[in-house]
């Protein structure tokens, strides 16, 4: 019977995986055949003359306010060799774009409106259109855009659609994101010292935050943004209350809670522990901007820190991407005010409490990377640009 059992379970267990991979096919086919319905067939192919475009369209559909920032770097070695540059974005994330003054136009992309959009990209003729992304879910969306929109030149990553006129074969899942933008700048023969991101907080934010936090203001602040778009890399309510109990001790420190409203409110405060109610990202942006110390499990907020170069301690789950990208190396802080703590398994919850508090003690007060945490956190390190050295 018990051999029975274990067979059964085994059988099982084989049954599933192999419905999985059918799975996977049948929506890799799917996703091939759509984005062919959406190709252009006969198009020919134009060869790449970096000198001759001027007019550069960048394109960013279904990504996040870290993708954006991300993305600012090139936009700007762009601009600073003479380019024209334009993005395509949707309306959640434009706000990212709107007041960086080397940016031409802001295409809102909208499934709804896309034929209006295609005409608005078709009269604006740009020379060169730039998708970073390889193959997804996403791919039938952009390849239909470049067919409309008349761009002479289409640059992408690991593509088969005829509409890109130059696909970049790239298989790095371990660099930095980073990475694979300078490759696009290398491409084109751009001249830059290093890849920065960045974001302009329009002065109303500034003015609202700075406003809301001065009267609670002491020698130092620091900014906690502890929940995440996905449950397994949020902190938990114990860590949250240990690092607010913590913090509380301390005269000197105002700790800053900012994040979505809904999910820190269920977070108390005192007189040195503050929820940010304003709920514009700008607002969050600007205490960032000025905060001595900052800790986020949230991407987005880390590739914020590193616009401003804040002191950070961030926090990663381990994650490998459909595409099998390393997220705690592919999209890391990478720079060396940062500190990197992974989780021992695949929930930022596991983290033990007496770890972070200990990190949190070694940034605030003293810089120092002499770490020795329990046997129960994978690794901490000093994360700065190039391939992760944790240990």
């Amino acid at each position: 019977m018990n051999k029975f059992f274990l067979f059964s379970v085994a059988l099982i267990k084989t049954l599933k995986a192999l419905n999985r991979k059918r799975n996977y096919k049948t929506k890799k086919l799917k996703l091939i055949i759509k984005t062919r319905c959406n190709d252009s067939l006969l198009r020919k192919k134009s060869q790449i003359s970096s000198e001759n475009y001027n007019r550069i369209l960048v394109v960013i559909i279904g990504r996040g306010i870290g993708d954006a920032l991300v993305m600012s770097g090139l936009m700007k070695i762009l601009s600073d060799n003479g380019k024209k540059v334009s993005v395509v974005a949707e309306k959640r994330i434009s706000h990212i774009f709107s007041t960086l003054p080397f940016i031409h136009n802001i295409h809102l992309y909208s499934a709804p409106e896309k034929k209006r959009l295609y005409t608005q990209l078709y009269d604006q003729h740009y020379d060169l259109l730039i998708d970073i992304d390889d193959v997804d879910a996403l791919s039938p969306q952009r390849v239909s855009l470049i067919k409309h929109s008349g761009v002479k030149h289409a640059l992408g990553f690991n593509q088969f659609a005829r509409v890109y006129d130059t696909t970049i074969k790239y298989d790095d899942k371990l660099s930095h994101i980073s990475k694979r933008h300078n490759t696009v700048a290398k491409l084109l023969n751009l001249n830059y010292d290093d890849y920065q991101y960045h974001y302009i907080i329009p002065e109303k934010y500034t003015t609202e935050t700075l406003k809301f936090i001065t009267p609670h203001l002491r020698k130092k602040l620091v900014v906690l943004n502890p929940f995440t778009t996905e449950k397994n890399r949020d902190l938990s309510a114990v860590q949250i209350e240990a690092m607010t109990h913590h913090f509380a001790q301390k005269d000197d420190t105002l700790l800053l809670i900012i994040g979505e409203q809904k999910k820190i409110n269920t977070i108390s405060g005192s007189d040195n522990i503050l929820l940010l109610t304003l709920s514009s990202f700008s607002h969050a942006a600007f205490a960032v901007s000025i905060a001595d110390l900052v800790i986020s499990p949230d991407t987005s907020i880390v590739h914020l820190a590193k616009v401003y170069n804040r002191r950070l301690i961030c926090f990663y789950n381990n994650k490998i991407s459909p595409a099998g990208e390393v997220i705690n190396s592919v999209w890391g802080p990478d720079y060396g005010n940062a500190v990197q703590i992974l989780s021992p398994g695949a929930e930022i919850k596991n983290i033990p409490t007496a770890d972070i508090l200990h990190i949190i003690e070694h940034e605030q007060y003293s810089g120092q990377a002499d770490f020795v945490l329990s046997q129960d956190s994978k690794q901490a390190c000093h994360a700065g640009p190039g391939p992760q050295s944790c240990g």
